[in-house]
């Protein structure tokens, strides 16, 4: 890192960290004393993704949060997470009377569509972006896989206020800056808090426009502490943003055109293990039936493009 840093032709502001961080505060230390980060710190990381000091901000602030204990469980139906975990992966049902491993949660299992709603921060306020519709794609052993995300979505207007009331609180309550979502799940006029992800994610890939553009909201919120205006033109189509894992080991990416429709591509001689993410791919439809299936359709064509090229 330190010689990319040292090569680029302009000094670099800042670097905007994504994913993989929240579970290694080290690492993110370590790149922070080499260069700003643009979004949120260890300190902030590690505290808003700390199970129980998140819950005890929730019952401080009135939101409502699924119960959460680190001791085995002899009633009721839980699930077992791993502090710091993302992507859903992480997640599994737990077996009642099953000790809790070190570093892991039990949350009470409830009912409900998952959702999650994006906002930028500034360390005292917050400004939402959209609220999304979050899906899974099991695997077995892993049955919250993170499958992908559509939008924007509308909620209504109680559970929206709600909602959005509790984003601002808890941003105000971590001191979160830039980017940052709130995963809950809802279930008719109920909704539970799940998690709070401190940085960019999927979402800005359904949310963003090219009038007024996010990230460079993102990057002025964190340095000049000022926020976008809440008040954006909702596109006239659904846009789904799905994760692609491969289906076998790829050994080594080929180099290829990759369609305008696939981002988080990886490098060229990347190796890829089976059941990981490969990349994303984006899809548009009046209707989100439309969206997912010509989603499906192009994660599918995706994988055929990365075989046969690989087959050459």
């Amino acid at each position: 890192m330190r010689d990319l840093i040292e090569a680029a032709p302009d000094k670099p502001v800042g670097l905007v960290a994504g994913s993989g961080f929240e579970d290694r505060p080290q690492l993110l230390e370590a790149l922070a004393a080499l260069i700003p980060i643009l979004g949120n710190g260890t300190k902030v990381v590690s505290a808003v993704k700390d199970p129980a000091g998140l819950a005890a901000r929730c019952r401080d602030l009135g939101i409502p949060h699924p119960e959460t204990r680190t001791e085995p469980a002899l009633s009721g139906e839980w699930l077992l997470k791993r502090k710091g975990g993302s992507g859903g992966s992480h997640i599994r049902a737990y077996s009642l009377g099953e000790s809790v491993p070190a570093g892991h949660v039990l949350a009470q299992t409830l009912p409900g569509t998952p959702m999650s709603v994006t906002a930028i921060g500034n360390g005292r306020d917050a400004a939402l972006v959209g609220f999304c519709r979050q899906f899974a794609d099991p695997v077995e052993g892993q049955p919250f896989r993170f499958g992908g995300l559509c939008g924007p979505v509308d909620l209504p207007q109680a559970i929206a206020v709600g909602v959005g009331k509790a984003t601002k609180g808890l941003a105000a309550a971590f001191g979160l800056k830039g980017f940052f979502s709130m995963d809950f799940l809802l279930e008719g006029e109920s909704w539970w808090c799940l998690e709070v992800n401190p940085r960019p994610g999927a979402s800005l890939d359904v949310l963003d426009q090219a009038s007024s553009p996010l990230f460079a909201a993102h990057v002025d919120a964190c340095v000049n502490g000022r926020l976008p205006d809440e008040r954006r033109v909702a596109p006239a189509a659904i846009r789904y943003s799905r994760i692609v894992y491969a289906d076998k080991e790829i050994a080594g990416i080929p180099a290829l055109e990759w369609p305008e429709w696939v981002s988080d591509r990886p490098s060229a001689g990347s190796r890829i293990p089976a059941g990981a993410p490969l990349a994303t791919v984006l899809a548009e439809g009046k209707e989100l039936d439309d969206a997912a299936a010509l989603a499906m359709a192009r994660a599918q064509e995706l994988l055929k493009i990365i075989g046969e090229v690989e087959q050459c």
